[in-house]
């Protein structure tokens, strides 16, 4: 699914944090967490976000993402 029509579907409720927006997209393209959990897809924009969480963020937290 292209962003364009994530982004434009009328059931999705807006969202003020952009995390949680790309978290949703991940969620939309794949299927399921766990899904999301083993995506491989590093050429994508939103890969490093698709955690709904900063990678630097969580690098200052102790976690890795």
């Amino acid at each position: 699914m292209t962003k364009d029509v994530c982004y434009n579907r009328p059931d999705y409720a807006p969202t003020r944090s952009p995390l949680k927006a790309i978290r949703r997209f991940c969620l939309d393209c794949v299927g399921s967490s766990k899904e999301v959990e083993r995506c491989c897809d590093r050429g994508c924009a939103t890969w490093p976000f698709r955690f709904g969480v900063s990678p630097a963020t969580a690098k200052k937290r102790g976690k890795q993402v």
